[in-house]
């Protein structure tokens, strides 16, 4: 009896084949994380500002901890050997989870305070830092062209027509 694999077109395999690749893994999940985090935001606004009126300070809160919820039943397979991970190695995961939570709150924060079409554009230029400290800290390991920096400077050329075209 002929396996299932052997019933399908060279094509498929080939694409099921690279979906595999993890630069393409990769790139998949940030365009998963652009859909989730970009309704994040619009729901955001919706809860600490108008009839939501909920404080960002509680928002964030409740964000983290379904989130929390949601990653330990992710990480629960391979939780205690990454458990057993180098002090050191916990200690960056404890100040990179420090960074993302204070991000989080400052953006229900400014979410609380001013237009979404205003504050998702600005906090959308976050690459710009996370590249310049690429270029400081990966520089062996990442390569920042002139049309990364190009594409980077479109992104702020665009952010500054938003901040600076809104009537605000």
């Amino acid at each position: 009896m002929a396996s299932p694999e052997t019933n399908q077109s060279p094509t498929h395999r080939r694409l099921t084949g690279r979906l595999k690749q993890p630069a393409v893994m990769g790139v998949l999940a940030s365009v998963t994380s652009i859909m989730a985090y970009g309704s994040a935001q619009i729901v955001t606004k919706a809860l600490v500002s108008g009839d939501g009126d909920t404080p960002p300070q509680v928002g964030s809160v409740i964000a983290f901890v379904a989130g929390a919820t949601v990653l330990f039943f992710a990480a629960l397979p391979s939780l205690g050997k990454d458990l057993r991970a180098p002090k050191r190695n916990l200690l960056w995961v404890a100040i990179a989870g420090l960074l993302a939570s204070n991000g989080v709150f400052l953006s229900f924060f400014a979410l609380a305070r001013a237009p979404v079409t205003v504050i998702v554009p600005i906090i959308g230029i976050s690459p710009l830092l996370t590249l310049g400290l690429a270029a400081v800290f990966f520089r062996q390991s990442e390569r920042i062209t002139k049309r990364i920096v190009a594409g980077a400077l479109l992104v702020v050329s665009g952010v500054l027509l938003v901040i600076f075209g809104s009537p605000t």
